[in-house]
C-alpha cells in the first residue's frame, strides 16, 4: 500500500507492523491474550511475583488454591486501599493483591499456616498477556490469521502518516477502524 514513499518510510514498515499488531491488543483483549501465572507465597513476604514481561491487565479474580477443597477468590485492591485496612506487619491468609506495575503484592504478609506440607499459599494470578510482535516475515500468530486486514491497514496509515500524507493516512485509518468493528 506504500508506494512512492521516502526510503525513511519504507524502512520503517517493520516497525509499523509490529505497532499495528501492538495496537489491536492494546484497544481489545481476545480470548487468545488470556493466561495464568502461578505463584507461590513466601511467609512474611509482601511481594508475591515479578509482573511478567508480557503482562497487559488482569484478566479474573486471583484465586488461591488450597490443598483440599475449593479454590478461594482474591480481590484487587489498589495499594493506598489496602494500607487503611492492613499494617505493614499483618500476616494471615492472603485476601488480596496489587500491583505498581513491578510486583504484584499479596495482603496481608502470609503467614505460612496454608493446607500445603509447605505452609505457603498457592495462588493463581489471571491476566491479559500481550502476544510476541512478529520479527520475521514468515511469523505467524493468531493475530496475522484472524486479523491481517487491520493489521495491513494500521499500518497503512501509521506509513502514510509517517510519509506527511495526511489524505492516505485517513482513508487507510478509517478502514482500519471498520475492520476493528468487525473484530
Amino acid at each position: 500500500n506504500l508506494i512512492d514513499t521516502q526510503t525513511v518510510v519504507q524502512n520503517a514498515v517493520p516497525t509499523l507492523v509490529q505497532n499495528a499488531h501492538r495496537t489491536l491488543q492494546r484497544k481489545h483483549n481476545f480470548y487468545i491474550m488470556q493466561t495464568k501465572q502461578s505463584a507461590t507465597t513466601v511467609e512474611n513476604t509482601a511481594t508475591l511475583v515479578a509482573i511478567p514481561s508480557d503482562w497487559k491487565e488482569p484478566w479474573q479474580r486471583p484465586y488461591r488454591t488450597p490443598q483440599y477443597g475449593a479454590a478461594k477468590p482474591l480481590i484487587w485492591g489498589l495499594e493506598k486501599n489496602l494500607t487503611q485496612r492492613y499494617n505493614a506487619t499483618d500476616t494471615g491468609c492472603p485476601v488480596a493483591l496489587s500491583e505498581d506495575g513491578t510486583n504484584v503484592t499479596i495482603w496481608p504478609l502470609p503467614d505460612g499456616n496454608s493446607d500445603w506440607d509447605d505452609g505457603e499459599y498457592k495462588i493463581i494470578i489471571p491476566y491479559f498477556k500481550y502476544l510476541t510482535a512478529p520479527s520475521n516475515n514468515t511469523d505467524e500468530d493468531w493475530f496475522l490469521k484472524n486479523c491481517a486486514e487491520y493489521i495491513e491497514f494500521q499500518a497503512s496509515a501509521d506509513g502514510f502518516a509517517k510519509d506527511w500524507d495526511e489524505s492516505h493516512s485517513t482513508y487507510w485509518q478509517n478502514r482500519a477502524n471498520q475492520k476493528l468493528d468487525e473484530l
